[in-house]
């Protein structure tokens, strides 16, 4: 996925979502969620650009924050005027998500758990790894497919109400004292509370401990001969 092809996915859906009326669309911190509509916005542009052409732009006088001072002999110093005058850049999700009267607000970084899609995508990681017996790119489809399927509408419902759990929990923080937020942990022991994660896409097994996908929906091996996904060259050793 990259930042034009979501672009136009989303603005289709957006589009079509305005049947129902005004929606909310919650998103992750994925680079191609958060695209600025003018490219100039984004400290990455300048980074790139070659000092030869911010030279050129200077004496043009197309550098935001440009003094009427002589153009700075170094590429490192006309971006530090950048950098310190850089205008905010409209998002374009948020920017197609307005016009068809919509609104995108964004989770923050580092918090899978208020995100049922991401723990739903652990499932369907730990189904695949827990299932792979001959690791080859048919049983991988095959399982990918399978674990999706496997996420039906009562384990969706259980991974929202977790979420929402999880909202919960980081509202009371802020406007209750610490016994009460002791008991709100007793009252909610499915919830595990840890520290220091690492990335929005993180895989979050602690956290999804009361859905995981039973032992009685795994793969066999006679289902994997069934399907017709043991051939491959590297298949498993039966012996």
């Amino acid at each position: 996925m990259n930042g034009k092809h979501f672009m136009e996915i989303f603005e289709e859906l957006a589009k079509e979502c305005q049947t129902i009326g005004k929606c909310v669309f919650i998103a992750d911190n994925a680079s191609y969620h958060k695209e600025v509509v003018n490219q100039e916005c984004r400290k990455t542009y300048w980074t790139k650009t070659k000092a030869a052409q911010l030279k050129e732009m200077w004496l043009k006088g197309a550098i935001p924050g440009q003094l009427e001072m002589p153009c700075p002999k170094t590429a490192k110093a006309i971006r530090e005027v950048v950098f310190a005058n850089m205008p905010n850049g409209e998002l374009k999700m948020s920017s197609i998500a307005a016009k068809y009267g919509h609104k995108v607000i964004f989770l923050p970084p580092y918090h899978p758990q208020l995100n049922p899609i991401e723990m739903a995508w652990a499932l369907v990681k730990n189904y695949v790894a827990n299932n792979n017996i001959n690791h080859t790119f048919k049983m991988l489809k095959f399982l990918i497919e399978k674990g999706i399927d496997l996420v039906l509408k009562k384990r969706w419902e259980g991974l929202v109400k977790k979420a929402r759990t999880w909202e919960d929990w980081y509202l009371f923080q802020g406007t209750h004292e610490e016994d009460e937020m002791e008991k709100f942990k007793r009252e909610n022991p499915s919830l595990v509370f840890s520290v220091g994660d690492s990335s929005d896409s993180e895989d979050e097994d602690a956290e999804i401990e009361n859905h995981d996908i039973p032992s009685s929906e795994c793969i066999s091996i006679s289902e994997a001969i069934s399907e017709g996904i043991d051939n491959d060259s590297d298949a498993y050793d039966l012996n």
